[in-house]
């Protein structure tokens, strides 16, 4: 099968990550992809897939913006080229199936790309679908639907996309070949790993370390701050973090394009984030033996098995939060018990093997058509 991705680029970020372990695992299975990325990228993702040996091309196909119009009028300005490159791109690859990772480029590349089997692969919630009535013509135009979760799913099927056309596909994680080992350290280290935005929580993971911290001050831990972020709300979580005098516990450690780098140095993973589509942090935790307080929301619950994997909590409780955090600080016999375990469901049920084989399973399936 030639499968041929529209994949996003400009930046990497998780969505990105996947769609590359998926294009490498499909590969290995005896599929031909290619990569269509974002003409205007920083340059990472291009680096990722050549350091992958994944087959890509760069084409300037943008979006359409209401907050910034000059990024609109670069679209339109680069459209009629785009749509040429784009249709002789697919003349020599003869896609059997495209692949659509956001709702303006389906809605975009579908126009271009007439006639060619079109699948839209939402990593986002249904708010993520910012063109309407999108779900009239996705509806019209794709065969199938994939989300990464069931939540996402839900969403969609209450924005009003047809559910037949609907199918969930989680995402899927190599594991690395052995839990690297980890330096010892008295302080016990929280990461909190992703971009630095209002959705991922900051803010009430910055709330319960003071109020952890207040409690019980004998308690040594520290944070770790991973991703990318120096806009109005990561200036508001460092002046939150001033006023609450935690300076000396929390560390703004950056962007890390390697999980070596990112889980080998961390004891716990907390992920408070709300709504999140899937939270690829969690197999990525999973998959370095740590295991992970994570906010009962979004696509948590369907990764997380709470108390054999990880913590749930509920995120308007901000107690229960504070109890889950002390505990896995507190107790190394827990953290250890649901980190292997975490492991081993992670190998079991989300691995890119199985990822890749329900993904094409998907694209297989007419129904809907």
């Amino acid at each position: 099968m030639n499968i041929l991705f529209f994949s996003g680029g400009a930046y990497v970020g998780g969505m990105e990550v996947v769609v590359q372990s998926l294009m490498a695992q499909l590969n290995v299975m005896g599929h031909r992809t290619l990569a269509i990325i974002s003409g205007w990228n920083d340059g990472n993702y291009p680096t990722r897939l050549k350091a992958s040996g994944l087959a890509f091309e760069e084409v300037k196909v943008g979006r359409f913006y209401l907050s910034r119009p000059r990024w609109t009028l670069e679209t339109l300005r680069n459209l009629p080229a785009a749509a040429l490159s784009l249709r002789r791109i697919a003349k020599a690859f003869r896609p059997d199936a495209v692949i659509y990772v956001d709702s303006q480029l389906f809605l975009i590349g579908s126009f271009i790309l007439p006639g060619l089997p079109s699948f839209l692969y939402h990593h986002d919630d249904a708010a993520g679908l910012r063109l309407f009535p999108a779900s009239a013509v996705i509806n019209a135009r794709s065969v199938r639907i994939i989300c990464v979760s069931h939540f996402v799913a839900g969403g969609l099927r209450d924005a009003g996309f047809e559910p037949k056309r609907i199918a969930v596909v989680h995402n899927g994680i190599t594991l690395p070949s052995a839990s690297p080992p980890r330096c010892q350290s008295q302080s016990i280290r929280l990461g909190i790993v992703g971009q630095v935005l209002p959705r991922k929580q900051h803010l009430l993971l910055v709330r319960a370390l003071g109020l952890l911290r207040m409690r019980r001050p004998s308690i040594a831990f520290h944070l770790k701050i991973i991703g990318a972020g120096d806009g109005p709300y990561a200036q508001e979580v460092k002046k939150l973090i001033e006023q609450l005098k935690l300076q000396d516990i929390v560390e703004w450690a950056g962007f890390f394009a390697s999980r070596d780098d990112i889980y080998r140095n961390l004891d716990i993973v907390v992920a408070p984030a709300i709504n999140e589509p899937f939270g690829l942090t969690i197999l990525e935790a999973g998959a370095y033996g740590l295991p992970v307080a994570a906010a009962r929301s979004g696509g948590f619950p369907e990764t997380v098995v709470d108390g054999t994997t990880g913590l749930l909590f509920d995120i308007a409780d901000l107690e229960a939060f504070v109890a889950a955090l002390e505990r896995l600080i507190t107790d190394s016999s827990l953290r250890d018990r649901l980190g292997r375990a975490g492991r081993a469901h992670i190998g079991q049920a989300f691995s890119i093997e199985r990822m890749a084989s329900r993904f094409t399973e998907v694209l297989s399936q007419n129904e809907g058509r």
